[in-house]
């Protein structure tokens, strides 16, 4: 073993000692002890990571930390958005997965149980934990990027939460699609729908109740169905209402009474979105404007 590949080693050494006991840890240990260089080089390190962990350790998490995160996972924040976060948001929207990155995940999965030879313990024992962090982001990945991958081999289908049941609507929408049908009169959109076996809103909100209707159509949101109605609002344009079943939702969808003061506007799609459900339903409504403009729906 020459000095690069003891720092190699050393780099990833655990600092509660639980790799003393690995032979090839305990050759770059002895290296570092009768090698002054490599000696003074671990020492700096381990001081190093020292003062990171105590400077860690004097943050203080705020006592509503965990209940924010799982009110962003699920779309159901209500704090405005600042440059920052558009910015943020923005650099993260353009982060791609690197070329061969599933493959060289596969690869270490298939070798860990025994299907190939093995590598070197060396190399295994950086992948062990370099591809915990390269699955969290492939999955992540995935889950943004490909649609209807929420399970590898295609046999279930994973409830949408809001964010993901906006971010598929809005894609698709942006592509203009051609509706199924077009119909100012909304009783017979809805018994197209009905007839295809497609959810149906038994009432709607009291802005698009009077609006002509444009269209309807038969929507696909990462493997589900969903009804897909279109309006044309006086002053703000086209909105469209995608309706599923209840079932097929998870998350905080909230009620249609509180759906007016939820509109936001999201700073990377540039769309805006209003949602709540019924007793049987979950309902988005979508739409290429301002937050305040989908709020006339309402």
């Amino acid at each position: 073993m020459d000095k690069e590949q003891a720092r190699f080693i050393l780099r990833s050494f655990r600092p509660d000692g639980a790799d003393a006991q690995d032979p090839e840890f305990a050759a770059a240990l002895a290296l570092a002890a009768a090698d002054r260089e490599l000696g003074e080089w671990l020492a700096k390190e381990r001081a190093q990571d020292a003062a990171f962990a105590e400077a860690l350790s004097g943050l203080a998490i705020p006592e509503d930390l965990r209940n924010s995160i799982l009110d962003v996972l699920n779309g159901s924040g209500e704090g405005e958005w600042t440059a920052m976060d558009e910015e943020f948001v923005g650099a993260l929207a353009g982060v791609r997965a690197p070329e061969g990155l599933r493959e060289q995940i596969l690869a270490a999965m298939t070798v860990e149980s025994g299907g190939a030879k093995a590598a070197p313990k060396r190399a295994w024992n950086w992948l062990r934990s370099a591809s915990i962090a390269a699955a969290v982001v492939l999955g992540a990945w995935l889950a943004f990027q490909v649609p209807g991958s929420g399970l590898s081999n295609g046999s279930a289908l994973v409830a949408l939460t809001p964010v993901a049941m906006e971010r598929e609507a809005v894609s698709q929408l942006k592509q203009h699609l051609a509706l199924d049908r077009e119909d100012p009169d909304h009783a017979a959109l809805f018994d197209f729908l009905a007839r295809n076996e497609l959810p149906v809103p038994k009432t709607l909100p009291p802005g698009l109740e009077g609006a002509p209707a444009v269209g309807c159509k038969i929507m696909k949101l990462d493997g589900h169905k969903a009804s897909l109605v279109c309006f044309k609002m006086r002053e703000s344009g086209v909105v469209h209402l995608v309706v599923m079943d209840l079932d097929e939702v998870t998350g905080d969808f909230g009620a249609l009474e509180d759906a007016k003061k939820k509109c936001r506007r999201c700073p990377v799609s540039g769309w805006s979105s209003a949602r709540w459900t019924d007793n049987e339903n979950a309902f988005m409504l979508l739409g290429d404007m301002k937050a305040d403009e989908m709020a006339e729906a309402f």
